[in-house]
């Protein structure tokens, strides 16, 4: 397995950021491919993920929102 470095997995939550920002279209196309995320998820919860050698303090405070739409995206 490989190992997730910290930019990483905080890359598609900045990407995620930076879209909102742009524009109001790619807000849009950027939450509907958030929702499709979540949509296709269903039911499982963070610790349920594969964690791919990521560090367990990545699984608590605000570093697990980063963790969460690396999943997603």
């Amino acid at each position: 397995m490989k190992q997730r470095s910290p930019l990483e997995v905080c890359l598609p939550l900045a990407l995620a950021v930076a879209a909102c920002a742009a524009s109001q279209p790619t807000h849009v196309v950027a939450l509907a491919w958030l929702n499709a995320g979540v949509c296709s998820v269903g039911y499982r919860t963070l610790n349920d993920f594969p964690i791919d050698r990521i560090s367990y303090r990545w699984l608590r405070g605000p570093r697990r929102v980063a963790l969460w739409v690396y999943h997603l995206v």
